[in-house]
């Protein structure tokens, strides 16, 4: 924050958590993710999963992108915080111990989304007629 601009970037960088965040919601909505896939039956199995991992990654990049803008905004660099902080703000709320278990539940799934990614994406370059 000392540096000529540096307010620009923080306030940059949390605009850009918070696209990224509205991103995945729209992704996780529209089940953009499908094209990119090889239609197998364990990935349309977990497909639930997968939506809302990408759904529950988004909710918690919200709130990171939150912390950064306002760290930016008020000029304060205590008030950006990552995701170890993001968690424990959704703990300290009413029914913090159930958010605090869907985001961990949404995080799983992320990685479920990340394990369908790598299993089943279609790289086209690779892919050939097997498709």
């Amino acid at each position: 924050m000392q540096h000529p601009g540096g307010r620009l970037v923080v306030i940059t960088a949390g605009i850009t958590t918070l696209s990224v965040a509205i991103y995945l919601f729209v992704k996780s909505w529209k089940a953009a993710h499908r094209k990119d896939i090889v239609r197998k039956e364990m990935a349309e199995k977990l497909e639930p999963v997968v939506r809302f991992g990408l759904a529950a990654h988004g909710f918690v990049l919200l709130i990171v992108g939150g912390l950064i803008l306002t760290a930016g905004i008020t000029a304060n660099p205590e008030h950006a915080a990552g995701l170890g902080e993001a968690l424990r703000i959704l703990e300290t709320q009413t029914f913090g111990r159930i958010l605090l278990a869907l985001a961990g539940a949404g995080l799983a799934g992320f990685a479920v989304y990340c394990f369908v990614m790598a299993r089943y994406r279609i790289v086209p370059k690779l892919s050939g007629d097997a498709l």
